[in-house]
Formats: structure tokens, sequence, C-alpha cells
């Protein structure tokens, strides 16, 4: 077994497996060895049987989530339409250490990159107090400006547009990861950035979160606590399965939006529109 070392928002990752493929993705997040990890991988071949565990939570994706016998947990992948079940994981519950089936090199790469590693990090990542949160992230003089909306409303549009018309660079192009320093709202980087295929090492302070409505005017203001809170948990990657894991969750979204930085933006797709919300964070 060959153990990888990585660092992911601040989140000390080690991976252990027996196959000879380096995943790429990864590679920008890469450390030198660490003792104490925050999360323990494991990668084994082959995909045991998941008896003697209840079903607590099925998502619409072909993923399932159960309880183990020992009081830990267990999410399994399956074929699209299908009962066979492509990769599964078994963790503890505070999510220190994580054990990933697979079937071939191939499904290794693609899990551990993809939708296996970003759960294990995540829900890794809520219990340090920060949460993942699917938006459009990009760094503006030296802060970040998360942009977050449904799909195919203008998040990435709206990033584009600080870029075009103001230099902004990417960050992370859609799970970008948000914690505290001390005192200092963080918006990090992580390997995971959905279709986008954006991402970048680093964790920068935050400027604004800024949730996305199409208008026929463009207009921007912070939001309360109260209502960023409506905002947010539609957009923020939530541990349903686990309703005493969701209260930490929960604690984590409080704190972000009683933070002064979530704000709204009801806009066009225009060059405006970045005026009007860069003169609304100024001013605020």
């Amino acid at each position: 077994m060959s153990k990888y070392y990585y660092i992911v928002a601040g989140e000390k990752i080690i991976i252990e497996y027996d196959e000879d493929i380096i995943i790429e993705k990864f590679k920008i997040f890469e450390s030198a060895p660490f003792e104490e990890p925050d999360v323990y991988i494991r990668a084994e071949k082959g995909i045991p049987s998941g008896d003697g565990s209840d079903l607590i939570y099925k998502e619409d994706r072909g993923l399932i989530w159960h309880r183990r016998n020992n009081g830990h947990g267990r999410f399994e992948f399956f074929e699209s339409g299908g009962d066979t079940i492509k990769s599964a994981c078994d963790f503890t519950v505070d999510w220190k250490s994580a054990t990933l089936y697979y079937r071939d090199a191939d499904e290794l790469n693609f899990y551990l990159a993809g939708p296996a590693g970003e759960i294990i990090f995540r829900n890794a990542f809520i219990k340090k107090g920060g949460m993942v949160i699917h938006a459009a992230a990009i760094e503006y003089g030296g802060e970040a400006i998360a942009f977050s909306a449904p799909s195919e409303t203008g998040k990435t549009t709206q990033a584009n547009l600080w870029k075009e018309h103001l230099g902004a660079v990417d960050l992370n192009g859609d799970r970008p990861a948000f914690v505290f320093d001390g005192e200092r709202l963080m918006c990090c980087g992580t390997a995971w950035s959905g279709s986008s295929e954006i991402y970048v090492n680093k964790m920068i302070p935050l400027k604004a979160l800024v949730f996305i409505e199409r208008a026929e005017k463009n207009e921007a203001f912070r939001l309360t606590p109260g209502k960023a809170v409506e905002y947010m948990l539609p957009r923020s990657f939530l541990p349903y399965f686990d309703t005493e894991f969701m209260h930490t969750a929960m604690d984590a979204v409080d704190r972000i939006v009683s933070s002064g930085k979530v704000f709204l933006l009801r806009c066009r797709p225009d060059k405006e529109a970045v005026e009007v919300l860069s003169k609304c964070l100024t001013e605020a």
C-alpha cells in the first residue's frame, strides 16, 4: 500500500491504496508527510456486503446511506437504474477514517477524484466547522467573492464578468469550501469543482458570498442572517442522512450567515451588474 499526503482547504488527508496510479486532480494539493491527518482514507479492491446495516437515507442519484450495527456509517453508489454497487464506503461517525471499496483502478480514480472523495472531504470538513457550498468563487484584490445560485441561473456568468471587466481570477468553479480562521471567514479552493474543472489550491479571506437571482434591474444589498440562511441552505452540501450531524452543520451555517458577508444580487448578465455589486461591496 502506498500513502499519499494532501492538504485541501487546510484539511490534512492521507489516502492509502495499492494501485499504480496517480490521481492527477490531487497533485496541486500534495503535501510533505505528516503524522496526524484530519481524515484517513484507505482504498480496498472489492466491495464487501453491507449486511448488518439499516437503510437510513436514499438520494435520487443512486446513492444510499446506511447505519452499521457498530454505530458507524456506510454509503453506496449504484449503477443508474440498477442494483449493482459501483463503489461503497464505510466511515466512522467522526469522519476521521473511511474505507473506500472499488472494483478496478479506473473506478478508484473516478470515485476518489469525484463523488466519494468529495463526500468524505465535505463531511470531515463540517466536523472542523466548515461548509462546502455550490458556488463559483473568484479572487479579486486578494479576497474571494463566491457567486451561488441554482444551476443555469448565472453564477458562472457573473464570475466570468468579474474576470472580464475587473481582472479577477478563478478560485473554484463549483465547490469552494468556507471555514473560519480565527475570526476571519476564509474561502478555499478544493479538488472538487463539478463539471467546471476549475480549482486552485488557495485559502483567502472572503469578501462576499453572493446569491444570485435573475432580474430586469441590477441591484445588490447585504442580507440579514435570517434571509441569508434561506438562500444558503439549498446551496449547501448538508448531511441529511444524519439528524445529529445536521446540528453541527447548522452551527457552521449560522456562523457564516452571521458574518455580515452574505449578499443578494438581482441582475442581468451584463457589465452593469459588476458595477452595481462592486459599489455595494465597497459601501458595505
